[in-house]
Order: structure tokens, then sequence, then C-alpha cells
């Protein structure tokens, strides 16, 4: 399970509500903080300690592993005391309070990630969260590298004795108050794997009438797609 911002919280009464070997120690002391992630959340992440927009609950570990550790900056900026960048820097010695835990099946991020990168959209909030899932989740049904505005969806026919995955993948522009999708790019050599409890036979694109070579090994089964333009039907039969 991997649990974000004040989800652990009961906020009556203070109390945490889901065994996960932290306690909770208050409310965050300042406007923002910041993140330096360890080692298992290190992936596609920078060494330094990075911005949050929105600081965390204070949590300290009783028996959960720490994952990341909290930097405050040195106050708050507002009228009293102003920063003229528009965050204040963090301090050089980490808080007492961490950032990530991690006991057993249970991963959990104090930090609103969703509430923060919905505005704000920095990479390294969603990277956080995907490299915090990995850890749980090892081994995904559908593996599939696409450009950010990339979509999929799985469909499980058992009655036909298939999968149907749709590949969809365009490049909105803002006009005014509108999302608009105006260039139709295509890509091309996009390679799928699909893990499921049976044995892929064949795979088609439908679309098309075409074919695709279909390679099974330790469970899964991948396919390269030749060429997606705005969408694509990937039907595997077993």
């Amino acid at each position: 399970m991997l649990v974000l911002g004040e989800s652990l919280l009961e906020k009556v009464f203070g109390k945490v509500i889901l065994d996960a070997d932290v306690k909770y120690i208050g409310p965050a002391k300042f406007d923002c903080d910041y993140l330096k992630v360890g080692k298992e959340l290190s992936r596609n992440m920078v060494t330094s300690p990075l911005l949050n927009y929105t600081p965390a609950p204070r949590y300290t570990a009783t028996k959960a592993t720490v994952l990341a550790e909290i930097y405050e900056p040195f106050f708050s900026r507002t009228y009293g005391k102003f920063c003229s960048h528009q965050n204040t820097a963090n301090q050089e010695k980490p808080a007492r309070h961490s950032g990530a835990f991690r006991h057993g099946n249970i991963i959990f991020l104090p930090h609103a990630l969703g509430a923060i990168y919905q505005p704000h959209g920095a990479r390294l909030h969603r990277d956080l969260f995907l490299n915090a899932l990995g850890l749980l989740y090892k081994k995904p049904v559908v593996e599939i590298r696409l450009p950010s505005e990339g979509r999929i969806n799985l469909w499980h026919q058992p009655q036909n004795r298939r999968y149907v995955l749709h590949l969809l993948y365009a490049s909105p522009i803002q006009r005014g108050r509108c999302s608009i999708i105006e260039d139709i790019v295509t890509l091309h050599d996009i390679k799928v794997s699909l893990r499921v409890p049976q044995k892929i036979k064949r795979v088609k694109l439908p679309l098309e009438k075409a074919a695709l070579p279909v390679k099974n090994s330790r469970g899964q089964a991948t396919v390269t797609v030749p060429s997606l333009t705005m969408h694509q039907v990937v039907v595997s039969e077993y």
C-alpha cells in the first residue's frame, strides 16, 4: 500500500490510523520544506534537497525504515521575514522528522504529492511517486514507454480469450482556456510487455489487420508495435 499526505492521520484526535510504525508529532512549522531522498527512491531524482511547495506534517519513525529526509527552510517567507527569492533556502542539517517511510508492504509519503503536482507540475514529484510505487509494485501487468502525454487502457475479455490494449498519444496545445490537439505526431517501434496468468499465443493489430511476432519469457509476453498515430489497438489472444 502506498499512502500519501494526510491519509494516514485521523485529524480530530491526531492519531495514526494505519500500522505503519510511524509517530505523528504535529503539523508543519514552515510554509514549505525540502526533501532529500535516499538510495531506494533515487532513480531519476536529484541528490540535493528538492522543494515542496506545501510542507509535510511531522512524522518520525518508530520501527519503520526512513527513505527520505526533510530539510526545513531557515524561516517562512512572510512580511516579517522576507526572502527576495520565491522560497527561503533550506537549512544545512535535516529536520528531526522524516519525509518517506517503509514498513513491510506499506510506504508512507507525508507530502500531499497530488496536490503539489497538479498546480506546479514539477516532474520530480511525479518521479518520487513512481519510485515509491515501484518498490511495492515490482511486476506491473503492462510495461510500456511512451511520452508524458501517452495513455493506455487494458481490457480483459475472457469470453473471447484475449486482452485488448488501447494506446493513445497526442500533444495538446493550450489555446486560451482550451487544450486542443492540433499536431498529430507518429511514434515508432513501441515496446509493449504484458504480464498475465495466461500464455499469449497471438498478437494482432485489428485496425491494420496485421499480426505481430510475440516473445514469451518468464510469464511475460513482449511485442513491438511498429507505429502509433494518435490511437492503436493491440489484441493479445491466449
